[in-house]
Parts: structure tokens; C-alpha cells; sequence
């Protein structure tokens, strides 16, 4: 009989195993070599081997002040740091496999919050870390959206607070927005979108948690802090949007081009790596 009281351990050494098993051979070359399908893996080596470089010059505090004034701090810097703590290779592929982990880990707490069926919010955890998407972004690379595993924690703590007004609730998921931000800014940019929906949603459901000071309190705090984060973390992408030299703006035309089908959300597209032009 397992114990209740080490769920979350088990989820986790399931969904290792499961990784383990739907990414091999990367197990395999856990200490010789990282999973990629393209240059872009090299690329984001590259970066995080320039950072880690850095911070390994002047030091972790200075260093990782000096990428802040550089608008630098993006998920390439957690790269560094384990780059500098377990080596290029071994740092990389903890943080690839943690995005599997994680994923799996925080779409089974999110469904069960919902659900509290463990057979249903196991299933939803499969479905969301080893979806097509997110095998593609992790060896395409495409390291931001790669790591995904914030948006389940950030919608359960999210929900949790307005049960409660808690501040511990608050910050959890002020923490878990601050590293989806700090992950990828499209990302952010969708979570954005969710926040409305979702805050228009509780109007209409429930509008007197709306009259709560302790619900604007904690807004406005958060509001001003992650601004200030965020102008430093994005500052680089500001500049470029309002330069003439924008090339953040690829048209209206290129949401036609590029957005996928009705059926490209359920069925592997030919350049899935497990299952290559089918």
C-alpha cells in the first residue's frame, strides 16, 4: 500500500521514468551528449557557455546583477548556473528532463485540485508533458517555450487564492508568474490573456470577491513589483519594438501563415521525433 503522505514523491519518480522511457535514447547519453534535432540546441548552449562564463568571472551575485543590467536574466542564465554547478552537458539535460517532470507533476496537482480523480489527472498529466508540442520544442530547440512546467502551478495557486486571500497562495503563484516571465515571454504574454479571462469570469460567478480590500492590496503590491521585474527583464524588447528596425513585428499575415490546423493540436505533426514524416 503506498503511503498518501508520499504522493507527490511517486508522481514524481513516475513521470522520471516515463521521461526515461518516451525520450530515449536520452537517458542513454544522460552524460555524454544533450537531445537535439537542430542548431538552435547548440545555440542555447552557446548562450548559456557565454553566461556561465560571466558569472564565473565576477562572481554569481555580481554577475547575475550585470546580466540584469544587460536585460539578459532569461532562462538561458538558469542555464548557466547549473552549466557552472554540473557541467554543460549534465546541467542541460537535468533541466531537459525537468521540463517533462515538471509538466506532468503540475497538470496532475491542477486536474486533481478539479477532479480529485487520480486516474483522470494522471492521464491529463501524460497528455500535457509529452504532448506533440512539447516534444517538438524540446528538441527543436526552442528553450522557452520548451519549459512549459510553470503554467499548471501558476492556474492552481491562482485558483487557490481567491478561495482563501491567503498570502502564502498570493505569492506562490506571483513566484510561479514571475518564472513563466522569466521563462518565455510569449508565454507570458498568453498567461496575460488567461488572467482576464479569468478575473472576467469570477465577475460574473463571483462579483463580491471583487469588494475585498485584501484582494486589491495584494494586486497593486504585485503589480508595481513584477512591472519593475519585468521593465528590467524585457527593457531590450521594448527598445527594439520602438525602433524602425522592429523585426519583433512580423504582420498580420504571418498569424495566417503559421498557426496550425484544427487537427495539428491532436495529431503528431511529420516532424515529431517519435514519429518522423508520418
Amino acid at each position: 500500500m503506498l503511503n498518501p503522505k508520499h504522493e507527490k514523491l511517486y508522481i514524481i519518480l513516475f513521470f522520471t521514468a516515463l521521461t526515461v522511457v518516451l525520450t530515449w535514447p536520452s537517458a542513454w547519453n544522460f552524460f555524454s551528449a544533450v537531445p537535439s534535432s537542430g542548431s538552435d540546441t547548440m545555440q542555447v548552449v552557446g548562450v548559456a557557455g557565454y553566461k556561465a562564463n560571466l558569472l564565473s568571472d565576477q562572481g554569481i551575485i555580481k554577475g547575475t546583477f550585470e546580466l540584469i543590467k544587460r536585460s539578459e536574466l532569461s532562462i538561458t542564465t538558469l542555464y548557466a548556473y547549473f552549466q557552472l554547478i554540473f557541467g554543460r552537458v549534465i546541467g542541460y539535460n537535468l533541466l531537459f528532463f525537468a521540463s517533462f517532470v515538471l509538466s506532468g507533476l503540475g497538470a496532475y496537482l491542477l486536474s486533481f485540485y478539479f477532479t480529485k480523480n487520480k486516474p483522470a489527472s494522471l492521464i491529463a498529466g501524460i497528455i500535457f508533458a509529452f504532448s506533440p508540442f512539447h516534444v517538438h520544442n524540446s528538441l527543436s530547440t526552442n528553450v522557452g517555450t520548451m519549459h512549459q512546467e510553470w503554467l499548471p502551478f501558476f492556474a492552481l495557486y491562482l485558483f487557490k487564492y481567491f478561495e482563501d486571500f491567503s498570502l502564502k497562495n498570493f505569492s506562490i503563484a506571483g513566484s510561479f508568474l514571475f518564472l513563466i516571465a522569466f521563462t518565455e515571454h510569449q508565454l507570458l504574454a498568453f498567461t496575460a490573456i488567461f488572467i482576464i479571462f479569468f478575473l472576467v469570469y469570477k465577475l460574473i460567478v463571483q462579483p463580491k470577491v471583487f469588494l475585498r480590500p485584501k484582494l486589491w492590496i495584494y494586486v497593486g503590491v504585485s503589480a508595481v513589483v513584477l512591472s519593475i521585474l519585468f521593465f528590467f527583464m524585457f527593457r531590450s524588447l521594448f527598445t527594439i519594438a520602438g525602433s524602425e528596425d522592429n523585426y519583433l513585428d512580423a504582420g498580420l499575415k504571418s498569424a495566417v501563415k503559421y498557426s496550425n490546423d484544427s487537427l495539428a493540436i491532436t495529431i503528431p505533426p511529420n516532424f515529431h521525433s517519435l514519429w518522423p514524416e508520418s
